[in-house]
């Protein structure tokens, strides 16, 4: 290969294509190469007998910066939906991408009895997500250090009574809790505050 280039990107997943699209704009000369038979990494799908199956996830976080990102590679706004998500469950249909206090509105009103307790929950996460966020400023550290040696089953074991609360707070889900505390929060501000979107369309 004769041809010089300014990069070489190895993957034709979406960030490789994104770095690829950005470095090209910027007037480099950028080689992509991609070991599969097709570009787009996890963002592809497949047909078996009339059905689409997804390859990869379906929606992301942080959508001002992807919007940011393909609007300066392409000038359109990206419009997207958020994906709202629920666990229907133990006989119960509890909403998860809500902001914290209307979790809490609703979790008290599906679990009257553990009140003080999924408020306290909610306090909790936001501390650890503020220490995630800002981890140097003052007992952040320590806070994300106590966090990791502490699991998310023995904080909820000690917190909540009922066993579908704890599973629902501790896994977004029907499992036991099997993280630790700043996975978890992590987890929470990701579906309650950022949320998970999708492309319109």
């Amino acid at each position: 290969m004769s041809e010089k280039w300014d990069v070489v990107i190895v993957g034709a997943g979406i960030g490789g294509l994104t770095a690829a699209a950005m470095l090209v704009k910027a007037g480099l000369r950028v080689l992509v190469l991609e070991r599969t038979t097709h570009f787009g990494g996890t963002a592809y799908v497949y047909k078996r007998k009339g059905f689409t199956f997804p390859m990869g996830p379906l929606g992301f976080s942080t959508p001002s910066l992807v919007g940011g990102i393909l609007k300066s590679l392409d000038g359109e706004d990206l419009k997207l939906s958020p994906i709202q998500y629920r666990i229907k469950a133990f006989d119960l249909d509890i909403p998860l991408s809500l902001p914290f206090p209307k979790m809490i509105e609703e979790l008290t009103r599906i679990f009257p009895a553990e009140r003080k307790s999924v408020s306290q929950f909610f306090k909790d996460m936001e501390e650890m997500i503020s220490a995630i966020q800002f981890p140097e400023q003052g007992l952040n550290r320590s806070i994300l250090e106590n966090g990791e040696k502490r699991s998310a089953q023995a904080y909820l074991s000690g917190l909540i009574d009922d066993w579908r609360l704890r599973r629902v707070l501790g896994s977004q889900g029907t499992q036991e809790p099997y993280s630790s505390l700043p996975l978890l929060a992590a987890t929470w501000n990701l579906i309650s505050n950022e949320g998970v979107w999708y492309p319109g369309g």
